[in-house]
């Protein structure tokens, strides 16, 4: 339970990636090369409400993250340093 209470942000983005990759890339190409259909993407949907929800809540997640490491770095906190891949 503390590895999801650690990185719920993370999971939530990656989530929503793979839900963006499957909507807008693999099922249209998959649902027209079996079926000869076009694609309509199910998450555009709607006005696009779930791409609203998901947006509001990882700019939430990012803004409150931020606040939190500012606070830290304020309190004299050692804050972990990221690794940069490159």
């Amino acid at each position: 339970m503390t590895y999801i209470k650690n990185n719920w942000r993370p999971i939530l983005a990656l989530t929503y990636g793979f839900i963006c990759i499957c909507d807008f890339a693999i099922f249209p190409l998959v649902w027209q090369s079996i079926w000869h259909l076009t694609w309509i993407a199910q998450t555009a949907r709607d006005g696009g409400m779930l791409h609203l929800s998901f947006g509001a809540i990882l700019g939430a997640a990012a803004y409150t993250r931020g606040q939190e490491k500012v606070a830290a770095i304020n309190a004299g906190i050692a804050v972990p340093e990221e690794t940069e891949t490159r």
